[in-house]
């Protein structure tokens, strides 16, 4: 498992961060890019985490009532809620999945940027100097 997620999530970043030092000789302007490059691969998942989160929030007042209307009755909340959820086709679970997914990805950032460029350098693609 850790090296699969070396070679999908590691690797890849810190080459990318390689690359962009080769083209910049400043590495702090080279980790901005790295940045924007990720937040720019990661966008559509951002707005899936986005969008899913302001369906929640447009149901807010509803779910309010719901706790109000079952405050004693903890398995007919979670009944109506579940109702709510289906009447509006929102999955509950769409808002924070999509940040899981990107987790991998930050700590490949992290890994990189702790120990990559003192260690991990034999990593480095052959095509980079």
């Amino acid at each position: 498992m850790s090296y699969l997620y070396q070679i999908i999530c590691y690797q890849p970043i810190l080459n990318v961060l390689v690359f962009l030092y080769n083209n910049t000789a400043d590495l702090g302007v080279a980790i901005i890019l790295l940045t924007v490059v990720i937040k720019l691969a990661l966008w559509p998942l951002s707005q899936k985490a986005i969008k899913s989160q302001a369906e929640l929030q447009a149901i807010q007042p509803k779910m309010e009532e719901l706790k109000k209307k079952y405050a004693d009755d903890k398995a007919g909340l979670g009944q109506a809620t579940m109702d709510l959820y289906k009447e509006h086709k929102i999955n509950p679970l769409s808002s924070c999945l999509p940040l899981l997914i990107q987790l991998p990805f930050l700590f490949a950032v992290y890994r990189v940027l702790r120990v990559g460029l003192e260690q991990d350098l034999g990593l480095v693609y052959s095509f980079f100097s």
